[in-house]
């Protein structure tokens, strides 16, 4: 039988053809993947954890009973109240919680000391005393805040006619000392810096007193090695007050319990 009928097909028409029934297979398969793959996403969501609780940190009873100085350091030593002998001491948050000076404790008593450096960022920053106490769920953290005070006092050998200073104020920039009155032109010798009065405002040309801001290291220099500041031939005793505890010149007490603490460890 003849196939005079049918239409010869062409070999480019052909070809066409073949790459057209390619793609329709082709574009097929990919919405099959894509719809497999949408069906077993998980949702953002649903994989998010819920944030962690923070860490409940409970008071610490902590008491300061002495302040002296020992081998050119700042030492203090303090009572605690169901304490750690696990404990840390850190500036407080101007200063970014850093870890200062060192110490040993038991459950009861804590001795530390600072150096001068580390004194002169607690003047501005004050101290954190944190325990880690055990109990009988397990471990918890306990601290307390303990505040730093600079102390000028006048020596009894100052004339009547000498200045008289205020009480310091202490920030990152140094202690604030104002004196009443003021000696117009005159400077603070602190240690081995001279400090520059702070220039008189305006407004008020009347007012007799002059601040000076003393750097917190010499400042702390200046309490550690017991160098008054000075000025026209007066003097001026520096201190400070931890925890509402003076500072004082008597240590044989603090060294002895610093003894008894250290057997306790060993």
């Amino acid at each position: 039988m003849s196939d005079r009928g049918a239409r010869p097909v062409a070999p480019k028409e052909r070809v066409l053809e073949m790459v057209a029934r390619a793609l329709r297979a082709r574009a097929g398969v990919t919405l099959v993947l894509l719809a497999a793959a949408t069906g077993c996403a998980t949702p953002t969501d649903a994989t998010d954890d819920p944030p962690p609780e923070p860490e409940e940190i409970l008071p610490l009873e902590l008491s300061v009973d002495g302040v002296d100085i020992s081998h050119g350091a700042l030492r203090l030593t303090a009572t605690m109240v169901d304490g750690a002998a696990d404990v840390s001491v850190t500036l407080g948050d101007a200063c970014e919680r850093r870890e200062v000076g060192g110490g040993v404790s038991t459950l009861s008593t804590l001795v530390w000391t600072l150096g001068e450096g580390e004194l002169a960022d607690a003047l501005a920053c004050d101290l954190v005393v944190r325990a880690r106490v055990r109990t009988g769920r397990g471990h918890v953290t306990k601290e307390v805040l303990v505040s730093l005070t600079p102390e000028i006092l006048s020596s009894p050998d100052n004339t009547e006619q000498a200045p008289q200073a205020g009480e310091g104020e202490t920030s990152l920039d140094g202690v604030t000392i104002v004196f009443t009155p003021g000696v117009p032109g005159a400077r603070l010798s602190a240690g081995d810096s001279i400090v520059e009065p702070e220039p008189v405002e305006e407004d008020a040309p009347d007012d007799t007193t002059r601040r000076f801001v003393v750097p917190r290291r010499d400042f702390a220099r200046s309490v550690l090695l017991r160098w008054p500041l000075r000025m026209e031939g007066a003097s001026f005793d520096t201190s400070v007050v931890v925890g509402g505890v003076e500072l004082t010149t008597d240590d044989g007490d603090v060294g002895e319990i610093e003894e008894e603490i250290e057997d306790d460890v060993n």
